[in-house]
């Protein structure tokens, strides 16, 4: 069994108890107590939010999405916006386009467009990890320092092609963003090897790619930026307008000719 739902019992504590078997009942995943479980991982619901717990053989720390606090926080916080990506989504003074992040994962890159001012709507496949976005959004809202920075971002738990497919004119976004999963870990990113390791496993390789690009240059309104291991192929067959390199990452974007 890949997951189940745990929470901390100790006196005081109900609440938990009840937010895990909504869960688990929204996720159809088997509802366990405190205790060890049998599963690779089990969401657990505790004082500390919603965390992902590995079992103890993966050796792996609890990993969970936190905006305020933490390793993951320091760097998005402390960090100035990336000038890459900020160039790459076409930023200027009087301008900041509305994305669509599709490929949303722990939510880091979303977070950063949020922080250079776009309105970022955030897609994630894994109904696993968009629990663990959505309990990171939430107690972000809650965070004084973060609240407008939140409000700029909405989630969806939602397959990337089906939802742009079926996206209404009056909501098509000015920009797409793709950060396909790759095969091995990259040289830099917000989370460590291990951490990687396990958003590969539950959200899966993105073998779909070329098919969601495909997708996205018929729906945004004024460019596609996907961002890629510096020295990583293309994505389909198609060449990007131009590329903004950084050390050792790169964004292909893809400008919308109009009509």
């Amino acid at each position: 069994m890949l997951c189940c739902i745990t929470f901390s019992d100790t006196e005081g504590e109900d609440s938990y108890k009840e937010k895990a078997a909504e869960l688990a009942l929204a996720l159809n995943l088997p509802l366990g107590g405190s205790g060890t479980f049998d599963s690779r991982y089990a969401l657990h619901y505790s004082k500390a939010g919603l965390q992902l717990l590995s079992h103890p053989s993966l050796k792996q720390n609890p990993i969970q999405v936190d905006f305020s606090q933490g390793k993951l926080a320091h760097r998005l916080l402390q960090a100035e916006p990336k000038q890459g990506l900020a160039k790459a989504l076409g930023l200027k003074k009087g301008y900041l386009p509305t994305v669509i992040d599709a490929t949303a994962g722990l939510g880091a890159d979303s977070f950063i467009m949020s922080r250079l001012g776009c309105t970022v709507t955030l897609l994630e496949r894994s109904p696993i990890v968009a629990a663990l976005l959505q309990d990171g959004l939430r107690r972000g809202f809650e965070n004084r320092e973060l609240n407008s920075l939140i409000q700029r971002m909405t989630l969806h738990q939602a397959q990337a092609e089906d939802f742009l497919a079926i996206l209404p004119t009056n909501k098509l976004p000015q920009v797409i963003y793709l950060d396909p999963m790759y095969p091995y870990e990259r040289a830099q990113t917000a989370l460590n090897k291990k951490e990687m390791r396990v958003l590969r496993e539950l959200v899966g390789g993105d073998l779909d790619s070329a098919k969601l690009l495909e997708i996205a240059l018929e729906k945004a309104l004024k460019r596609v930026v996907i961002k890629r291991p510096k020295k990583a192929p293309l994505i389909g067959s198609m060449s990007p307008s131009y590329i903004v390199k950084g050390k050792s990452t790169r964004y292909d974007v893809y400008l919308i000719s109009p009509i």
